[in-house]
């Protein structure tokens, strides 16, 4: 017999931890789910907008737990890192932030506000009647729930399931490199004093 919910998650990144965490605020009995054990590595999105602080003011509690460091700019540079263009502001532009801290302390986030969480299995089926939505995971647990939202990325496996997207045409898609370099924080100091600038070539 399914366990039943009254909001049920899949992606624990920030749109679907954010999800759960509103969602138990308002009382409702939430699951969070996501394939991949916490804390987990991902590459994309380094770095966060002011503006998710402004938005959840609740988040700035948490700042410590969330970001690595502000930066209040962004110096564009010429493939040959000779020519640069510089922008920059007293206050925060953003924030540096290892996606393996920021999702791990927004789930975490969720689950103190009363959403419960799984992780380490991805949906295997997923089914529809008029009043609930009922799931299985690769695992064999299973799920029913009035409400499911799905926040499981580009390559939704939701969407796939549920036959809203089955894939992306040639032209949808977008090529992105990204590498991290380690640098010496005091050697940054010195260049850009504490008011780190966001490099971009």
């Amino acid at each position: 017999m399914p366990a039943n919910y009254d909001v049920i998650v899949i992606g624990a990144g920030p749109a679907g931890a954010t999800a759960a965490k509103l969602a138990a605020d308002a009382g409702y009995h939430t699951l969070l789910i996501d394939k991949a054990n916490f804390p987990r590595h991902k590459t994309c999105a380094g770095w966060i907008n002011r503006l998710v602080f402004e938005r959840f003011p609740y988040l700035a509690a948490y700042k410590a737990q969330l970001v690595e460091s502000a930066f209040y700019g962004v110096a564009f540079l010429d493939r040959e890192l000779r020519r640069q263009a510089r922008w920059s502001q007293p206050q925060p532009v953003g924030y540096l932030a290892l996606r393996r801290k920021f999702d791990t302390g927004l789930k975490d986030i969720a689950v103190a506000s009363g959403a419960e969480f799984r992780s380490g299995s991805g949906i295997a089926t997923l089914s529809q009647t008029e009043t609930k939505i009922e799931l299985r995971l690769e695992n064999g647990d299973e799920f029913q729930a009035p409400v499911l939202i799905g926040a499981d990325g580009v390559n939704s496996r939701v969407a796939a399931l549920a036959g809203l997207r089955s894939g992306w045409a040639e032209d949808e898609y977008v090529l992105c490199a990204s590498e991290d370099i380690p640098y010496p924080v005091e050697a940054l100091e010195r260049f850009y004093s504490r008011r780190i600038l966001l490099l971009t070539l």
